[in-house]
């Protein structure tokens, strides 16, 4: 069952301020609204149009106050969405692009660092981003996105998602980051 938010906001992120700077009510007025009009027993989608159809907020804002609600009112878990779990885990590393996109098409190179890896690749766009099937205990998806940064410096995201439970998506956030910290021991190493 997902951790209930107060209707106060603290297992938001946004606090009161915010939302009223922005939408111009407090989180405890919009669930209240939102209770009133059935949101309760609306899909995603339902809740979302409800707050187009109603309220004057972008649509940012629609689906921040959606997927808010949601978590809210135990209608979704923390880190869901409308097609399973997803996390992402970001490092920001002292190596080019150029070689973590190689350490991550290669796939002599990536037993190396992750042998235990289940990967199908997909698109890529060099030295930018990597699409992949994950086809381990069912399929899932990963986007690998590589931004340059100052300094010789890259930033490096996995994003893993249609992960079928919230354990699996927390499994698999501790597997990246053992992931990438091995990655990074591979290529300081040489053996890369």
């Amino acid at each position: 069952m997902a951790r209930k938010a107060s209707a106060r906001g603290e297992k938001r992120g946004i606090g009161d301020q915010a939302v009223v700077a922005r939408t111009g009510k407090t989180w405890r007025q919009r669930f209240g609204l939102l209770d009133r009009a059935g949101a309760r027993n609306k899909s995603h989608q339902g809740i979302v149009a409800l707050i187009a159809a109603r309220y004057a907020v972008s649509p940012w804002w629609q689906q921040m106050i959606t997927v808010t609600y949601e978590q809210g009112r135990g209608l979704r878990e923390r880190h869901e969405t409308a097609h399973g779990h997803q996390l992402s885990v970001s490092r920001t590393l002292a190596l080019s692009a150029s070689r973590l996109f190689e350490a991550w098409i290669t796939p002599r190179a990536r037993r190396l660092w992750m042998p235990d890896a289940k990967l199908v690749l997909g698109k890529t766009v060099r030295r930018k981003t990597i699409h992949a099937k994950w086809v381990s205990r069912g399929v899932s998806e990963l986007e690998v996105r590589l931004t340059t940064r100052a300094r010789g410096r890259t930033q490096i995201t996995v994003q893993h998602s249609r992960l079928t439970t919230l354990s699996s998506a927390a499994r698999m956030k501790e597997y990246w980051a053992g992931s990438l910290a091995a990655l990074v021991r591979a290529l300081e190493t040489g053996a890369l």
